[in-house]
């Protein structure tokens, strides 16, 4: 079997929350974590809703050290 790519969704707003979903729902992919700006709760909503035990971050960088994601899906403003 192939290794799954492990995905850091950075930013958890409506488009974080819909790229969290759809990677969730994709084979091949698996969610490691999720990076905020401050406020946990949304992040720690939606992992609930997806059904994922993950890490939660605050410090993008930090989550890059110990995650060591394949893919980085980055969704805050521009």
């Amino acid at each position: 079997m192939k290794q799954k790519f492990r995905v850091l969704v950075v930013g958890v707003g409506d488009m974080g929350s819909s790229h969290a979903l759809g990677y969730s729902q994709l084979p091949g992919y698996d969610i490691a974590g999720f990076v905020v700006a401050s406020n946990t709760s949304r992040a720690e909503k939606l992992a609930g809703d997806l059904g994922l035990s993950i890490p939660i971050y605050t410090d993008f960088y930090k989550a890059m050290k110990e995650i060591k994601p394949e893919v980085v899906s980055i969704n805050t403003y521009t």
